[in-house]
């Protein structure tokens, strides 16, 4: 997305629960602009600027500068050195899992239509995958927890097994030291 872009930084944002996020993914030319792993919240204008990505709606600021943008949300933006950003929703089954993002650090950008729509078929193929993921590790941690009971079902059978074999050994000895002498048993 970075290269095909153009752009100076692009990243994958994945929301918490508390609408906190952090920076899962990300590709930029210049460690310079790296913000992986940095988790993000400000609840100051939290409302406010999820709202269009809660409706599906992508945005594309071409000036932080000159846009008109809250005075905290222009602050928040500058804080990570963006001139421009190009943000889309990715959902999984329907819900906001995260953003994909695209950022021009050294100089205000317009976003062109076709960036904008390119971006939002990267959003709707990432949230296919990351729900194909996230279906595979439920798949992976219902196999692991199928296996486990096998194993304890496995030994409980081989306990039993133990258990009944010393049962029948000690009820073998029990009839056989009763047994008169002389008397031949089969």
């Amino acid at each position: 997305m970075q290269q095909l872009l153009g752009c100076d930084r692009a990243l994958l944002y994945q929301f918490a629960a508390d609408k906190s996020g952090q920076v899962v993914v990300e590709a930029v030319p210049d460690p310079q602009w790296s913000i992986l792993g940095q988790t993000v919240r400000d609840a100051r204008f939290e409302a406010s600027w999820l709202k269009p990505y809660d409706e599906r709606q992508a945005r594309a600021i071409a000036d932080v500068s000159t846009a008109n943008l809250s005075p905290c949300y222009a602050e928040f933006l500058a804080g990570f050195q963006i001139k421009s950003n190009l943000v889309v929703p990715v959902l999984c089954e329907s819900q906001l899992w995260g953003l994909l993002i695209a950022h021009s650090c050294t100089a205000p950008r317009d976003w062109q239509p076709e960036e904008i729509a390119s971006l939002q078929q990267l959003a709707i193929h990432v949230g296919i995958a990351i729900q194909q993921a996230e279906l595979v590790a439920q798949l992976q941690a219902a196999k692991a927890s199928l296996e486990a009971q096998a194993e304890r079902a496995l030994r409980q059978s081989r306990d039993q097994r133990l258990q009944l074999a010393a049962i029948v050994e000690s009820s073998q000895d029990a009839i056989i030291s009763k047994t008169p002498e002389g008397i031949i048993t089969s």
